[in-house]
């Protein structure tokens, strides 16, 4: 008798992508930090890079893109403390970031600067904004619908 594979459901695959998104942000955030601590980042990101304010640009959408990936898989989930996760989630990403900035002191390839730090952490902010934004208007859609 032949068995087939079986199908992942909409709400498996749903938290599949839930999970998913937020690790491949933190990866390619990881992918990015090393090819800089090791001097072998893409000549695209260096070019970026060195362009003028390009770095603090880098920083804050670098940062404001994994909080928003990290955050936005929280909300999705229905519970009844998700907004403190997601704050403790915040509060663990500053510090991540925050470790990152100062361990470039450590490292001749790299310089510490607390404007990239500042950077950051608009990024978090930045992040942290339109995660909730998009929470809110979620909940806003679902009151009209449930208005009809």
């Amino acid at each position: 008798m032949t068995t087939f594979p079986r199908v992942a459901t909409t709400s498996e695959r749903k938290n599949m992508k839930n999970t998913m998104v937020p690790l491949i942000s933190i990866a390619l955030f990881a992918m990015l930090v090393i090819g800089a601590d090791t001097g072998t980042l893409p000549p695209i990101l260096e070019y970026l890079g060195n362009l003028p304010l390009g770095d603090k640009i880098g920083h804050v959408l670098v940062m404001g893109l994994v909080t928003l990936a990290v955050l936005s898989a929280i909300l999705r989930r229905s519970q009844d403390h998700r907004i403190f996760t997601a704050l403790g989630a915040v509060v663990l990403l500053i510090g991540l970031f925050t470790v990152e900035e100062f361990s470039q002191k450590f490292n001749p390839l790299r310089t510490f600067c607390f404007a990239d730090l500042a950077c950051s952490y608009g990024g978090v902010l930045w992040g942290t904004v339109i995660a909730f934004a998009r929470l809110r208007q979620k909940q806003n859609v679902n009151e009209v619908i449930s208005w009809r």
